[in-house]
């Protein structure tokens, strides 16, 4: 790992505990990464600034002074510059890289020495960070007949790549599912209204018109969220209960879990699901109604990796044992590509009977289209058939409007119009020109 020098100016009379936490924060910033602090170095408290800065709406004049030597990543170097450029308790900084080779970073290192307000070591013990010496030997050079640095060299590789974290697997073409109507339409009279009790939770209200040959139904959902947790649960008129619990393990690993319970046992599940983040891929593990009884149950594994900064790839395995002694598998590939920020290509595979592709384009700062094409080929029933739908989103001032069309003569369309901070009225409405039927939706968004 490359050695670096962080120059960092700060406010002038910061408190020790400020200042403390300021320097806590920056060695955490590199040791959580993997990287290794060397020191601190005091260069002068309350110093007089070469020319009046301006940082954070406040000009400043005096300032105080400090570095950091510590070994890490490029990518870990421009987190922690994000990070500082931030606080408030900062009003200039700069990294430098000084050396990467290791001949010139052991006589580097050698040459720097710890200043008169040098408060590495016993500093950072105070801070209650544990210094880590760095064994050049073990760190930098690379043994052949060790299989450990095969994997630590590509990981390096992959650090100096600095790639992105593609996202998660069932999330590829979030995009197109925003622009689309799919997850938006509704028919019928609706109404939901919210009131925020804290910062961290709310609860709703949803009432639902009865249509012919279905009821008028009403229901209740609360809603906590944290750093950590997100709860969340809804209960209609019949007593059907979904509920859903995501809870973070670590900065990394987050495990997730939804139930329902219905009327009806057979529309009754469970689902268990533990998810890992990695700097450029994603890794998860599913189970949909598992039996630790006779084995039953629908388990899933996906991995999802960056393979250039426009490039992820990801695959996923399906195991299903809806009874015992009957097993069925599938694989499922992925592939999205994002050669600039306003379009995105997206193509998935669902075992071998299913394929989707999809395409989204930001044509302007207020509007987005997307398209999607699913190719059907199921052998053994004979069937082959093919859809495509083309939908469009546009941001008003005050409104947004959505339309989509399909290959069966599907057209539809919603508008959601905000009269008011909080007040939001929507009408939807869809015309199916080969069956001869349409649908029409009325609702009202409140939130206090």
């Amino acid at each position: 790992m490359p050695l670096y020098e962080l120059v960092c100016i700060s406010r002038a009379a910061l408190s020790q505990s400020a200042m403390a936490g300021l320097l806590k924060r920056s060695a955490e910033t590199v040791l959580d990464r993997g990287g290794a602090v060397r020191g601190f170095v005091n260069m002068g408290r309350d110093q007089t600034l070469p020319y009046r800065m301006r940082r954070h709406m406040e000009y400043h004049t005096t300032g105080t002074y400090w570095l950091m030597h510590y070994y890490a990543n490029p990518k870990t170097s421009g987190v922690l510059m994000s990070q500082l450029k931030l606080d408030p308790r900062v009003i200039r900084c700069n990294i430098v890289k000084v050396s990467d080779k290791l001949n010139e970073m052991v006589a580097t290192t050698e040459s720097i020495a710890p200043a008169a307000g040098d408060f590495s070591g016993a500093g950072m013990a105070s801070l209650g960070l544990k210094h880590r010496p760095v064994n050049f030997e073990e760190e930098l050079h690379f043994k052949f007949w060790n299989p450990v640095h095969y994997y630590r060299a590509l990981n390096q590789h992959r650090m100096r790549l600095n790639l992105p974290n593609p996202g998660q697997f069932e999330m590829l073409n979030k995009e197109v599912k925003g622009t689309m109507l799919t997850n938006f339409m509704f028919d019928g009279g609706r109404a939901d209204l919210a009131k925020i009790l804290s910062p961290n939770f709310q609860v709703m209200h949803t009432f639902q018109l009865g249509l012919p040959g279905q009821p008028s139904s009403f229901e209740f959902a609360g809603v906590y969220a944290d750093e950590d947790t997100l709860m969340h649960g809804k209960m209609d008129t019949d007593f059907n209960l979904q509920a859903r619990l995501n809870y973070a393990l670590s900065k990394k690993l987050q495990f997730k879990s939804q139930a329902q319970l219905m009327s009806s046992d057979s529309q009754s599940m469970f689902q268990a699901e533990t998810e890992y983040t990695g700097s450029d891929y994603t890794a998860n593990v599913k189970a949909i109604n598992p039996s630790l009884v006779d084995g039953t149950g629908i388990y899933l594994a996906s991995y999802l990796q960056s393979i250039t900064p426009k490039l992820s790839i990801g695959a996923e395995l399906l195991y299903q044992c809806p009874m015992p002694k009957v097993q069925e598998t599938s694989t499922s590939f992925s592939v999205r590509y994002q050669p600039s920020a306003d379009r995105v290509w997206v193509a998935q595979t669902q075992g071998t009977n299913l394929l989707t592709t999809s395409y989204w384009r930001k044509i302007s700062d207020k509007c987005d289209a997307g398209a999607e094409l699913q190719l059907v080929n199921v052998a053994a029933q004979g069937r082959r058939d093919a859809s495509c739908s083309v939908g469009v989103k546009y941001d008003f001032a005050a409104s947004t409007i959505r339309a989509m069309a399909d290959n069966f003569g599907k057209v539809s369309m919603l508008l959601e119009e905000k009269i008011a901070p909080g007040f939001s009225f929507l009408v939807s409405g869809e015309l199916d020109h080969l069956k001869g039927e349409n649908k029409f939706g009325v609702g009202l968004n409140i939130e206090s």
